[in-house]
């Protein structure tokens, strides 16, 4: 079942009419976690677009290939990277973009951290037409390397930038 976790977020402010900083906190950040395991270091998460043909459970890849057909690749990622800033400045988390190395899905490594790709990878693969797309959820001990991928479906008739958005979004919040 689902579970939260809160996190307490501080800042620096000045004082008024005085030299000195003091810590300002701020409200507790509610996070909903599927697992009940929080991210490591959310303030460090990064985010990698698998290569067309990179191994997803035995399938080859095909963001690429998908969503170039909708606009090019320059216009599409900022859509995915928008809906993870969107969730971003509500729950305290940072996400960076990273290359990926093309390793398949699933590979042994690092849960977060693995220098060969993104801590949460984006792929696509043909799936059940009713599926827009999934998400894995955080859990190191049973997802390994596959914690926090969102892969969506090549097959599923997402047709413009507002449905990659919106798609991206829903996941990106698991």
């Amino acid at each position: 079942g689902s579970q939260f976790t809160s996190r307490r977020a501080c800042k620096k402010r000045n004082q008024p009419n005085q030299n000195i900083s003091a810590l300002e906190c701020l409200e507790d950040r509610i996070l909903l976690t599927v697992t009940g395991i929080p991210w490591g270091a959310s303030d460090q998460l990064t985010v990698s677009f698998a290569p067309d043909a990179t191994d997803i459970a035995g399938q080859p890849n095909e963001i690429f290939s998908k969503f170039d057909t909708i606009a090019e690749t320059q216009v599409w990622q900022p859509q995915i990277l928008h809906a993870f800033q969107t969730w971003a400045v509500s729950t305290n988390v940072n996400v960076g973009v990273v290359d990926d190395g093309g390793q398949e899905f699933g590979i042994g490594g690092f849960t977060q951290g693995d220098s060969r790709f993104g801590d949460i990878r984006i792929g696509a693969i043909p799936m059940q037409k009713d599926v827009l797309a999934i998400s894995v959820p955080n859990d190191g001990f049973i997802s390994g390397t596959w914690a926090g991928d969102i892969i969506f479906n090549s097959n599923a008739n997402i047709q413009d930038l507002d449905d990659i958005f919106s798609v991206a979004l829903h996941e990106s919040g698991h």
